[in-house]
């Protein structure tokens, strides 16, 4: 029991991945319990799923707001690819959706996003209604996501599935990639 954003695409890998986190994520923390029993989603909320090369460049792109270049390298572990996106803002749009397009070419062991293996989990309501910040738009570090149940049941959840999660505090939200059945 999960429910997502509008207009995210989703395939059958997200689906059954998802199932499996619902189900492992309510067993240390139920549906009744005010962490997802007084959110308007009541459930988990998948904010992002496929990702097209494009709206990758858009994120890198908009995450510089907020953050340094070698804090989003830090985050996609110093890749190449990464690093050329970030030389390319906010100008060359179009080298920058090259260089995307041409490492999805590649393929990926790992995955994520763009290989449609990678999804995130919305924290911004769950953790309002945990108590961990006072309003729902207020911002928290990812050191203080990390030490709220919410996060921990995720995270705890992903490590039995075999997902390897992130916390992130840019839209606030915890980024999984998960394994896909051969």
């Amino acid at each position: 029991l999960w429910t997502s954003n509008p207009g995210r695409i989703l395939n059958t890998a997200h689906v059954e991945f998802l199932d499996k986190l619902a189900a492992e994520v309510y067993k240390i923390i139920p549906l009744n319990d005010p962490i997802f029993a007084s959110t308007a989603a009541k459930k988990l909320r998948v904010t992002d799923a496929v990702r097209t090369p494009g709206k990758q460049v858009e994120l890198i792109w908009d995450k510089k707001k907020k953050k340094t270049d070698a804090q989003i390298l830090s985050l996609y572990n110093g890749a190449w690819w990464v690093k050329k996106v970030l030389q390319c803002y906010p100008n060359d749009f179009a080298t920058a959706l090259a260089t995307v397009e041409a490492r999805v070419a590649k393929g990926s062991k790992r995955g994520g996003h763009l290989y449609g293996n990678g999804v995130d989990i919305g924290t911004l309501y769950n953790l309002h209604a945990e108590g961990a910040k006072k309003n729902a738009w207020d911002t928290i570090s990812e050191a203080d996501m990390k030490k709220t149940r919410f996060v921990k049941a995720v995270v705890q959840a992903c490590r039995t599935l075999g997902a390897s999660p992130v916390v992130e505090d840019y839209q606030e939200h915890i980024h999984i990639t998960f394994p896909v059945p051969k």
